[in-house]
């Protein structure tokens, strides 16, 4: 059986459109059979991320509404064209909030046959005390998580897919990946063609 991990970035790349994520991804995954896997630690960093950008857009329609209660009494050229342009702004940063928020809870919908797994004691005391990658606690934590997880439940045919190349691409995470039989694909085209061989 195929298996293909995916990582936090999936997620987010899916949620934000940050990424090129295909979502046909999942789709693909599902008509031929391959299990979707990632560490639960990334539904849960994707989540936070979230949290954060709720924060964000809260107190910039915060600062938006300081503005124009400043700009309350002018009614100057400019300052009317202002007020109009930031009550557009107010609304659209709802919208965009809110967006967000329908497409987090639609991606994690979609990963709702995918496999999450735990992260041990002892493979986070690893990932702290031998990291692999050479910054970043978290990216060493679902790397670790991943290679466990291929070690003690393992498939016939593995790769991770990530976007993250600036970390999970590097010598020592890609001999590591490896050692274990996963493959490394760092783009959705190469996904996609894997999970189709």
């Amino acid at each position: 059986m195929k298996r293909l991990y995916l990582e936090t970035n999936f997620v987010i790349g899916r949620a934000f459109e940050q990424y090129t994520v295909d979502p046909a991804i999942l789709t693909t995954a599902q008509n031929v059979g391959a299990e979707i896997a990632l560490p639960a630690i990334c539904l849960l960093e994707s989540l936070q991320t979230v949290q954060r950008y709720r924060i964000t857009t809260k107190q910039f329609g915060d600062a938006i509404q300081k503005k124009l209660q400043e700009l309350r009494e002018d009614q100057s050229p400019t300052s009317v064209k202002l007020k109009i342009s930031l009550n557009s702004a107010v609304l659209e940063n709802g919208i965009l909030a809110d967006e967000r928020d329908a497409r987090i809870q639609a991606v994690v919908q979609s990963l709702s046959n995918a496999r999450l797994f735990e992260i041990d004691h002892q493979t986070a005391t690893k990932a702290l005390l031998a990291p692999i990658i050479a910054r970043g606690v978290a990216d060493n934590l679902i790397l670790y998580a991943i290679l466990d997880d291929a070690t003690t439940t393992p498939a016939s045919d593995m790769a991770f897919f990530t976007l993250n190349v600036s970390d999970f691409a590097g010598a020592a995470a890609v001999a590591s990946l490896q050692g274990a039989d996963i493959a490394l694909l760092k783009d959705s085209q190469s996904a996609l063609m894997w999970l189709r061989t």
